[in-house]
C-alpha cells in the first residue's frame, strides 16, 4: 500500500493527538487495511500476550 505525503502527514497528526492514549489507527485504502499502533498500544498488546503464556 503506497501512501501519499498528505496521508502520511495526517497519520502523524493523528498520532500526535493520540499520544499517551492507547490507540490503534486503522487505514483502509484500495481494499487493504493497515493497522498502526502507537507505542502505548503496542506495549499493552505485548503485555496481554505475555500474560496468556
Amino acid at each position: 500500500m503506497k501512501l501519499t505525503r498528505k496521508e502520511i502527514k495526517k497519520i502523524k497528526q493523528l498520532f500526535e493527538l493520540a499520544n499517551g492514549i492507547d490507540s490503534t489507527i486503522v487505514l483502509e485504502k484500495e481494499g487493504k487495511r493497515l493497522y498502526l499502533m502507537n507505542k502505548k498500544a503496542y506495549n499493552n498488546l505485548k503485555q496481554l500476550n505475555s500474560n496468556k503464556n
